[in-house]
C-alpha cells in the first residue's frame, strides 16, 4: 500500500483540478491526501511522517518554497515531485537544490507529471515485495 501526499498552494487554484485529474488517472483517489493550507500539510508531516511514498508539493515563490525546506526533514523518505513556476528563476534554482526531481512548468507539462508518477509508483509498490 503507498500513499501520496498532495500539497496545493491557494494561488494554484486554477491548476489545482487538472494536477488531480492526473494524479487519480494513475492511483485510486482513495490513496490520496489532498491538501490546500500549509498549516494542515504541517500538521500532516509531523503527526504521519513516513506514510506517504510520494509528495507532490506546489511552491508558486521562495517563501513557499521557504516554508517547505523547514520540513525537509519530514519528507526524506518520499519521492519527491515539486511543481514551480518556470518565470521565477530563484524559485527553480532553489527548488533544484533542494529537490532533485521536480517539474517546473504549470499548467502544461502535464504528460511529464504522468510520466514521473508512473514511474516513482512503479518504484513504489517494487519496494514493498
Amino acid at each position: 500500500m503507498f500513499k501520496i501526499l498532495f500539497y496545493c498552494s491557494q494561488e494554484l487554484n486554477g491548476s489545482f483540478t487538472e494536477l488531480r485529474k492526473i494524479v487519480e488517472k494513475e492511483i485510486s483517489s482513495d490513496h490520496i491526501d489532498i491538501i490546500k493550507k500549509f498549516h494542515t500539510l504541517s500538521k500532516k508531516l509531523k503527526d504521519v511522517n513516513n506514510q506517504y511514498n510520494i509528495a507532490i508539493l506546489t511552491a508558486c515563490n521562495m517563501e513557499e518554497l521557504n516554508c517547505l525546506h523547514a520540513w525537509k526533514d519530514c519528507l526524506i523518505h518520499m519521492d519527491i515531485i515539486l511543481i514551480v513556476p518556470k518565470n521565477d528563476k530563484k524559485a527553480l534554482i532553489y527548488g533544484r537544490e533542494l529537490y532533485p526531481r521536480y517539474i517546473t512548468e504549470i499548467g502544461r507539462n502535464y504528460g511529464y507529471l504522468n510520466h514521473i508518477l508512473h514511474n516513482l509508483i512503479q518504484r513504489s509498490k517494487t519496494r514493498e515485495i
